[in-house]
């Protein structure tokens, strides 16, 4: 018994696992074939011609067929077409050894599984032939767990190359360990230079406690987190960042955050300027609103001083030299007259001031008006001038233009104080690339213009004071004051200009007028064509058309008085009818222009359209040009303002009356 077991054992010792003698074993020993068929690896053993020579049972369990089925056939007919050259390499070097091979075999059910085999093994069997024995396993669920890995990758990858977010990765401490190359384009590091960086180095020095705090919060727990924060660029710019990520377990241990972050800066920027643009549109739309109410208050206000200038000015050629009361009746006519002036100033304001229009040379008017500005600044005050040469012209209204920079200069003078300062003024041109680059556009587009600056060295204003400069009757000086800059906006607005203000506490003011240039070959006001000229009986009448009691009344009184018959209507209906009834005695039709019901406009036609050559005198609380552009295309014979003196009003009638039966209707108003 003993002897029986050394010689196994010493037969057991010289025998190599793969060796033929070892498989030979097998057969005899049952319990070994039971182990080899328990074994999760397949033993296969090929002929140099790559048939099957012997297969262990457990390779059922693999391909569905049984050892038996397999023994004898060809071992290609179970592999897949692109996995043959594992037997062309077999064939022509048979005697080497290899390492782990993979390749597909088909299951007996037509389906494909993953094998590889390991350990193999080429010797000379007792035929003489070549035969290769190896260990396969079945590696399917280990193949497709890789290329779902492999396409996870492949996902991960395109979605972090083809997002517009940056991809960050962090460890516990907040240092970047993955960073995508778009990096540079948000804060104009390379991703080796965010690597050299430490933990929330980038990050705005203001917000870095707060951030990190929220990445200490966010790191230990699973959820997703959204921070948003500001950090620096590499020129120096503030950029305003949004990151959304979650914390995970990293493979090599400890918490990492992967986020997801967004440049905000441009919808920021954004939102901030829409938010600008909306506060200067509101702006605009109250100074619009109050200068549609300041134009309608000067309106009504002109309507209530003309009879008070008027009878003032009657009573005045009915009394004495010596008459007692005729001191009071002056200062009554005096008060009109400042009246009249306010109103006028109120119209400027509303951009309703009539303008008469021509070329101008911005610089030529201030080097005109330089003995003027001077007599206008205190002692302790230099003036000084920096006027562009050979400037384009612009077209304007001298006068108005004029009391532009007179305002203007008033209000730097001020801004200087008791102890004075310097005043500068200049002009030139420049390009308006922008219509929201001045603060307060009217029609003012791209272009070129013409500026004029006034700037002083006093002491500046706050941006509070700046939003209400130009409001009407605003004043950081004493009760009483504050239409100057309204009306410079008025006049700017009526001449399609602009205005900027640039202004800081205790730094000074600068103001800079924008003018568009004169169109070229501009013509001036068309003249229409006289209608022919009729007889006018003696005593000539005239209609007086006014909604307002006090003007009609005192329009009346001034007209009888120098002889003349007068009719009266209260509206545009009542003035149609007087006239039809009298049309061929009436010589003047006073016509008000802004009446309820029937419309200055169309009473006008419909008079016209009765007899076409009759004169008709506009009178207007508005200005000359606004009335004028109302009745654009029709021949208006005159236009008078309101308030107005009876002198004043008696002239505008008798010329007309003079000019029947001469050389026809006068140019349109």
């Amino acid at each position: 018994m003993r002897a029986r077991k050394q010689d196994r054992a010493r037969k057991s010792a010289r025998l190599d696992p793969v060796d033929p003698e070892w498989f030979r074993t097998i057969g005899d020993n049952p319990g070994s074939l039971r182990l080899l068929e328990q074994m999760s690896a397949v033993i296969i053993e090929l002929d140099e011609a790559g048939c099957i020579v012997y297969v262990t049972p457990n390779v059922e369990a693999i391909c569905g067929y049984t050892a038996e089925e397999l023994t004898g056939s060809p071992g290609e007919r179970l592999v897949h077409e692109d996995d043959l050259w594992l037997f062309d390499e077999l064939r022509r070097s048979p005697d080497s050894e290899r390492g782990p091979v993979r390749y597909r075999t088909r299951h007996k059910d037509g389906h494909w599984k993953w094998i590889e085999t390991a350990g193999s093994t080429s010797f000379i069997a007792g035929d003489g032939t070549g035969h290769t024995v190896s260990f396969a396993r079945d590696i399917t669920q280990l193949k497709e767990a890789e290329e779902a890995v492999r396409a996870s990758e492949d996902r991960y990858r395109v979605i972090v190359e083809s997002s517009e977010d940056v991809v960050f990765e962090s460890d516990s401490d907040g240092n970047v360990i993955f960073v995508t190359p778009n990096i540079e384009d948000v804060l104009g590091y390379s991703v080796e230079e965010i690597h050299a960086h430490e933990a929330f180095q980038p990050i705005h020095p203001d917000d870095v406690e707060r951030l990190q705090e929220e990445f200490n919060i966010a790191i230990m727990g699973p959820k997703p987190v959204r921070m948003v924060y500001r950090a620096m660029h590499k020129d120096g710019r503030v950029r305003y960042l949004q990151s959304t990520g979650v914390a995970y377990v990293h493979p090599t241990g400890g918490n990492h955050f992967l986020n997801f972050t967004r440049d905000l800066t441009p919808v920021i920027e954004g939102l901030s300027k829409q938010k600008e643009l909306e506060s200067r549109l509101q702006h605009a739309q109250r100074l619009e609103s109050l200068g549609v109410m300041a134009g309608g208050v000067a309106h009504d206000f002109n309507n209530l001083l003309t009879p008070v200038l008027a009878d003032a000015s009657l009573a005045l050629a009915d009394l004495p030299a010596d008459s007692p009361i005729r001191f009071r009746l002056e200062r009554i006519q005096r008060t009109a007259q400042r009246a009249a002036e306010l109103t006028r100033l109120m119209l400027a304001y509303a951009g309703a001031d009539e303008i008469e229009v021509e070329p101008l040379d911005l610089s030529k008017l201030v080097k005109e008006m330089s003995q003027l500005l001077s007599a206008g600044i205190g002692e302790g005050t230099t003036l000084t001038y920096a006027l562009a040469s050979d400037l384009p012209l612009v077209g304007g209204d001298p006068g108005q233009l004029t009391q532009v920079v007179m305002n203007l200069l008033t209000n730097a003078v001020e801004a200087t104080g008791t102890d004075g300062g310097t005043v500068a003024i200049r002009t030139g041109t420049g390009e308006q690339a922008d219509c929201y680059a001045s603060q307060f556009p009217s029609d003012f587009g791209p272009g070129p213009y013409v500026f004029l600056e006034v700037e002083d060295d006093g002491c500046g204003m706050d941006a509070e004071t700046q939003r209400r400069i130009f409001d009407p009757f605003f004043s950081t000086k004493f009760t009483g004051r504050g239409l100057g800059l309204a009306s410079v906006l008025g006049i700017l607005r009526a001449h399609g200009g602009a205005i900027e203000i640039d202004s800081h506490l205790g730094r000074g003011t600068k103001f800079r007028v924008m003018l568009p240039l004169a169109e070229q070959g501009s013509a001036g006001r068309r003249e229409d064509t006289p209608q022919a000229a009729e007889p006018v009986p003696p005593r000539s009448m005239v209609l007086v058309i006014d909604d307002d009691d006090g003007t009609r009344e005192i329009t009346s009184d001034c007209l009888e008085r120098a002889g003349l018959r007068v009719l009266l209507a209260s509206d545009g209906d009542t003035g149609l009818k007087r006239f039809e009834q009298h049309a061929d005695e009436i010589a003047v039709v006073i016509l008000d222009r802004t009446m309820p019901g029937v419309s200055g406009e169309e009473t006008f036609d419909r008079i016209r359209a009765i007899r076409p050559s009759v004169r008709i005198l506009l009178m207007s609380g508005y200005a000359e040009q606004r009335a004028a552009e109302a009745f654009a295309g029709r021949q208006l014979s005159g236009f008078i303002g309101k308030p107005f003196l009876p002198e004043d009003l008696l002239a505008a009638v008798s010329d007309l009356i003079a000019d029947v039966g001469g050389a026809g209707e006068s140019p349109s108003a």
